[in-house]
């Protein structure tokens, strides 16, 4: 079966379809994280989009699917650009980043899932169906899925790491590709996750990711902000 591991309610609020499309994830995840909004039956009937109930989210979840279906490229097409939603299914880890009291989740990449395209996903931790635990004795702030949130926990490795990321675009894409080393070597299982993301930004000649993997190191690297993951479960 396939089950629902991130769904992002800030991102299905950009799709805002009639006055009362107020979405709410609270007390919901138990119940999204054993559907499939992709292949969901009509079965929420007329609940109130108000109510927040697990069966109104997934209701107003499967226009967006509808929508996204007819626009979204596959992440490895050469024509993906900034700002476009892309689907995805491939294999990819899932990590929570911790800096002090910052934490964000990523998602891949897979040194061997691709020999041409990677694709680095990035959001809020509370977006996870089944939510991560905090430090003990920590206040810890989960960073969202905004650019600016990504440039945040980029600044935080470099300096647990007593490293200082250049300025512009170019600092980003190294410490893009820094979090892309940091994800690979710190997971242990890759399943294979599905889904749709918002690009965030492309890199070519992402080499330097995997040094080890010679020839079948990945060309480019897609960086995006999911709106869902889905795990195919055996």
């Amino acid at each position: 079966m396939r089950q629902i591991v991130y769904i992002s309610k800030s991102k299905l609020q950009q799709f805002p379809w009639g006055k009362k499309s107020r979405l709410s994830l609270q007390d919901a995840s138990a119940e999204v994280s054993v559907a499939s909004i992709a292949k969901l039956s009509a079965t929420a009937g007329s609940v109130d989009a108000e109510d927040g109930t697990p069966e109104t989210i997934l209701k107003e979840a499967r226009k967006v699917l509808k929508h996204l279906e007819k626009i979204a490229l596959q992440y490895e097409d050469p024509g993906v650009s900034d700002g476009a939603w892309i689907r995805f299914d491939t294999r990819l880890a899932q990590t929570l980043v911790w800096v002090d009291d910052l934490r964000m989740l990523f998602f891949g990449p897979h040194a061997q899932s691709t020999d041409e395209v990677a694709l680095l996903l990035y959001g809020n931790p509370s977006n996870l169906t089944t939510p991560p635990g905090d430090r003990a004795g920590v206040e810890v702030q989960d960073l969202d899925s905004a650019h600016s949130s990504l440039i945040d926990m980029i600044k935080a490795v470099a300096a647990e790491d007593n490293e200082t990321l250049s300025a512009g675009m170019t600092g980003f894409r190294d410490g893009v590709i820094k979090m892309a080393e940091r994800v690979e070597q710190q997971s242990l299982s890759f399943p294979r996750l599905s889904g749709y993301a918002q690009v965030v930004a492309t890199f070519d000649c992402t080499n330097q990711i995997f040094l080890n993997m010679g020839s079948s190191c990945p060309s480019r690297l897609v960086v995006a902000s999911p709106l869902i993951v889905e795990c195919l479960q055996p």
